[in-house]
């Protein structure tokens, strides 16, 4: 429910194109800030008036003075006379023009008469020295230099202390002569944090869609990332037309300052602790600044787990390393498994090979021991055939000669000889059957 009304204002900031004759465009600023920064120089009150000044304002009069004794110093040096030679009356009779140039030409020779015009004789020529220019004007001038270097607060780098001067002392008279200027380079980032926030104020006016946006970041690298994203649940990715944002000015050394000092402070402890080159040998390149650098750093930072950080990830970059490290630690654990299962495999293979080996050779020998028995019997089966042969043969002869010499009959004759045939060939199996089973390895 309205209880009461009122008028009331609001400041808004309007901007038109015009002529000196018409006002051409006119419209609304989006934002509540005036687009016009001024940068100031230095600033006193005086009498409850505020008056400004830059670095020129009280270094006028010392220029004055410094311009008004070099200019007499010009003058005093261009009024001055030229050398001029003296020399007796009559000694340039004959050569008055050689004499009249000789103080504007560079002539080779120069001819007198060693008499005056009275004929006496005369002294040679001497050249007058013009008079140098005045000792106090150059005094004044250089007295006049000096203080306008104080009044500006810029030195000369060849008047400061010269000889065996450290490096940090040098540094601490550089920052001495930079602090004597230093409320111009403040009120700089003033101006400059005044435009960010200019610009800041804008921002969710104009970019208030979706847009792929090219920025640039500390380090001086480009990038594009995608503002007002709205993602498939609904929800806008890096809505820049809601929240507050500030500006934030960091005044001292410029980046490319902080590299060359970080590699000089970064070295030494790379050189005493070899293992800190391999927890951060990527970041020491690529804070470096050659030809080369960077493409180091990125092949150092590809077997680096700890380099594997994702700066846009929505994972704390603290539990991104805490994973890496658990990741390497796993894989290292992984490596050792497997050196362990390679070692215990060739452990393994080794008394194979060995026992393979001693079962060869086993082989070897009862096969060589076999070789040998059956070699052995058939010299035995051998020489009993040969023994039964030779009896069976004797018995044959015997049998002839005895039939022949007592008319034995025909038929008691080969009864003789069956039976002495059987009793060969059972000594014969009998001798092949303890051979082998006697005898054979391969049996036993």
């Amino acid at each position: 429910k309205i209880v009461d009304e009122r008028d009331s204002y609001k400041k808004v900031v309007k901007w038109c194109k015009l002529t000196a004759m018409e006002i051409l465009e006119e419209r609304e600023w989006p934002g509540k800030y005036i687009p016009v920064v001024p940068v100031y120089g230095g600033r006193i009150v005086i009498d409850s008036k505020s008056i400004k000044y830059g670095l020129v304002r009280y270094a006028k009069d010392p220029q004055k003075m410094y311009n008004f004794w070099q200019t007499s110093m010009t003058e005093a040096i261009a009024l001055a006379p030229k050398a001029k030679w003296l020399l007796a009356e009559g000694q340039d009779e004959g050569h008055e023009i050689e004499w009249a140039a000789a103080n504007i030409k560079a002539t080779p020779v120069l001819r007198y008469k060693q008499t005056d015009i009275e004929g006496r004789t005369a002294p040679v020529p001497t050249r007058l020295q013009p008079e140098p220019p005045p000792a106090g004007i150059m005094a004044a001038a250089e007295s006049v230099s000096s203080d306008l270097q104080q009044v500006v607060g810029i030195f000369d780098p060849s008047q400061l202390p010269t000889g065996n001067i450290s490096g940090k002392a040098l540094n601490g008279q550089q920052q001495q002569v930079d602090m004597t200027n230093y409320h111009y380079y403040d009120n700089l980032t003033k101006s400059i944090a005044q435009t960010g926030r200019i610009i800041l104020d804008l921002i969710p006016k104009i970019y208030d869609s979706e847009r792929v946006m090219r920025i640039i970041g500390v380090d001086g690298k480009p990038d594009l990332i995608t503002i007002n994203e709205v993602s498939q649940v609904g929800r806008v990715l890096n809505d820049v037309t809601v929240g507050e944002y500030d500006v934030s000015m960091d005044t001292g050394p410029g980046y490319a300052s902080r590299r060359i000092q970080a590699v000089d402070a970064m070295m030494p402890l790379i050189g005493s602790s070899p293992e800190l080159f391999q927890a951060a040998g990527d970041l020491v390149f690529r804070q470096m600044d050659f030809p080369g650098a960077e493409i180091i750093a990125d092949r150092l930072a590809a077997v680096n787990p700890l380099a594997q950080i994702d700066e846009k990830s929505d994972v704390p970059p603290q539990v991104q390393m805490q994973l890496a490290q658990a990741k390497q630690a796993m894989q290292q654990m992984q490596q050792q498994m497997q050196a362990m299962e390679l070692e215990i495999n060739n452990r393994g293979q080794v008394a194979q090979i060995k026992e393979d080996g001693a079962t060869k050779r086993k082989l070897m020998d009862v096969t060589a021991k076999a070789h040998n028995t059956e070699t052995m019997a058939e010299v035995k089966v051998n020489d009993q055939n040969t023994r039964a042969i030779t009896s069976q043969n004797k018995t044959e002869i015997d049998a002839l000669v005895d039939l022949l010499v007592h008319n034995m009959p025909i038929d008691v004759l080969a009864r003789e000889i069956e039976r002495r045939n059987m009793e060969q060939i059972a000594l014969a199996r009998y001798a092949v059957q303890d051979i082998d089973q006697g005898q054979n390895p391969f049996m036993q």
